[in-house]
């Protein structure tokens, strides 16, 4: 029987699921009549945070005095707490890093214009096109005209004042800081963009790429994005990417072989009319080492404070950090290696530097990358970037699915002949249980898989497909 936290995770992931599909439809039913580029469909993502934090959140301790807005914590939620508009201006407002933009923005005879691309695919194509001396410009972000928007801004306000009361958010101010936080993406007057073609793009998921994104189709021009991640997005059986990823872009640049989603949100958010599907350069299969050794490394998923969203992300830190605990006490070969993330997120006074005690002497500091093929197990508790950094190797692999993310079945199926996958209840296991799933896992014999082919491998080598559309 699952533990009453583990009930609880998913009562919470069915409310914030829910929560989801209401703003689905109230993009279809209130929104779409004002384009299907429209207020909600743009905010849609830092919505969709700023509600499930609100959620998810609302009686739990707070990690931090500030919250990461649009993610709030318990200490916003029940005080009346301002939305400090200084946080985004400074988007809009120039810098040393904003005017060295403005001048890549001036740059002549270029047709491609960059925003935030962070893929390691696009780094291939870049050096690609340096050799045919095909420019890119980086450009700069331009708040977008919209029509109605004052009509469009009080259906938002009207929406949100309905969902504090509903979960008895003490806030007065719950609604309007929303308001105010996304304000500065939008104008009442028509901007000038560049001349530039075509638009290179990373996620969109990000609300100052989407915005950018958005102002170029408006503009009849066409949009690219890149995956930002080293596997296919569609791995995944939740609607997150139809919302964030795959939206308001011509193409969509991804790894593998994995075709498009059965839609199940109603909403048309311009999702790619085409994937091309690109081979990933880090992705390729290590050789066997000799030398391995016989410790076991731990690689778990980062800690979060109060940056919550969901469903199916991230487990309370508190309660996650008492797992980690239990499972290096369950064997002192037992190494743990860092999320990378973490060290951008904490700092010295966060509750997680403070009190989230790891002994140092077994915090392996290594790149993931370097340690690959060193080491004869390693421990996963998410199917992330991690897990298919470490698939490439011969090495073994025990994924401990503890519920906080939902995988194709097809997919999990492939991911089993290549894992040794036990589920878990992360909230009450003890450290009995996980010794006896280590002796499975160094039993365990690798199958042969097409994981790699379905997420990150391809044989489409070149990019003679994205060169022909520039």
């Amino acid at each position: 029987m699952k533990s009453k936290d583990f009930r609880e995770q998913v009562k919470i992931d069915r409310t914030t699921l829910s929560e989801l599909y209401k703003l689905d439809n109230l993009n279809k039913r209130k929104y779409e009549k004002f384009g299907k580029i429209n207020l909600l469909s743009l905010t849609f993502v830092q919505l969709q945070q700023y509600l499930s934090s609100s959620i998810i959140n609302k009686n739990v301790k707070p990690y931090s005095k500030f919250s990461y807005f649009p993610c709030v914590n318990s200490s916003y939620l029940n005080t009346n707490t301002n939305f400090k508009n200084k946080i985004d201006k400074k988007l809009f407002t120039l810098n040393a890093d904003k005017i060295k933009k403005k001048i890549y923005s001036s740059l002549p005879f270029t047709n491609i214009s960059t925003c935030n691309v962070f893929s390691d695919i696009y780094k291939e194509l870049g050096i690609e096109l340096n050799k045919k001396f095909i420019l890119r410009k980086t450009v700069s972000l331009k708040p977008i005209y919209l029509n109605f928007l004052d009509e469009q801004f009080e259906l938002l306000e009207r929406y949100l004042d309905k969902f504090a009361k509903r979960y008895k958010i003490k806030n007065t101010g719950y609604s309007r800081n929303f308001i105010n936080y996304i304000k500065n993406y939008f104008s009442y007057d028509k901007i000038n963009i560049d001349n530039s073609k075509i638009l290179f793009v990373g996620s969109n998921g990000l609300l100052e790429n989407r915005i950018t994104s958005a102002n170029y189709l408006l503009n009849n021009r066409k949009v690219i994005s890149f995956n930002h991640t080293n596997y296919n997005t569609l791995i995944i059986d939740e609607p997150h990417q139809e919302y964030s990823e795959h939206v308001f872009c011509n193409y969509y640049v991804d790894y593998g072989s994995l075709n498009k989603n059965k839609k199940k949100l109603k909403s048309d958010f311009l999702a790619p009319k085409h994937f091309i599907h690109l081979n990933n350069p880090k992705i390729y299969k290590l050789s066997s080492n000799d030398n391995i050794s016989k410790k076991i490394v731990y690689v778990p998923d980062s800690f979060n404070g109060d940056h919550r969203h969901g469903p199916y992300r991230e487990m309370d830190d508190r309660k996650y950090y008492k797992f980690q605990k239990i499972v290096l006490k369950s064997d002192k070969n037992i190494l743990i290696k860092k999320h990378p993330k973490e060290t951008k997120i904490y700092n010295s006074d966060s509750y997680a530097f403070k009190y989230f005690k790891i002994n140092k002497d077994r915090i392996l500091r290594d790149q993931l990358l370097k340690i690959v093929s060193k080491y004869r197990l390693f421990i996963v508790d998410r199917i992330s970037q991690a897990f298919f950094d470490l698939a490439r190797s011969e090495t073994k692999i025990l994924y401990f699915n503890i519920g906080r993310r939902k995988i194709k079945k097809n997919i999990l199926k492939e991911i089993k002949k290549r894992a040794c996958v036990i589920n878990i209840d992360p909230y009450s296991v003890n450290k009995n249980k996980i010794k006896k799933c280590l002796k499975r896992a160094i039993r365990f014999k690798i199958k042969k898989s097409k994981i790699l082919n379905l997420t990150s491998n391809s044989n489409n080598k070149n990019f003679n497909k994205i060169l022909k559309l520039l």
